[in-house]
């Protein structure tokens, strides 16, 4: 698979667990300990393949609001932890499109863009 349909599998992933976490529907035979494990897979081969490091600085921070909101769902803390899935997949749609992470405009003290 290339990279950009490991980006994909792993958006949808995201996108599906925002849905239905942590009552996945009985058909689909998911529960969270394989959500989180297919993800990691996923961030994985990412992680190991990417050279754009604007884009690994994206997964990273990506990675880390997953682990939040695994731990966050141990915890039946759910809308917490939905809310950590959201960010992780919106920083992993910055990483896809290699988003960069610098500020497009600077402030003065007053709070006024130059």
């Amino acid at each position: 698979m290339q990279l950009r349909g490991t980006y994909r599998e792993g958006g949808d992933l995201l996108a599906y667990a925002e849905l239905n976490a942590p009552d996945f529907p009985p058909e689909d035979q998911m529960d969270c300990p394989r959500f989180f494990e297919r993800l990691s897979r996923c961030y994985g081969i990412l992680l190991e393949n990417e050279t754009n490091e604007v884009a690994l600085q994206w997964l990273r921070l990506s990675k880390q609001e997953i682990a939040k909101a695994k731990t966050l769902f141990l915890e039946r803390k759910n809308d917490d932890a939905l809310g950590k899935l959201t960010c992780a997949r919106e920083y992993l749609v910055n990483a896809m499109r290699r988003k960069s992470m610098k500020p497009k405009f600077l402030t003065d003290d007053t709070g006024f863009s130059e």
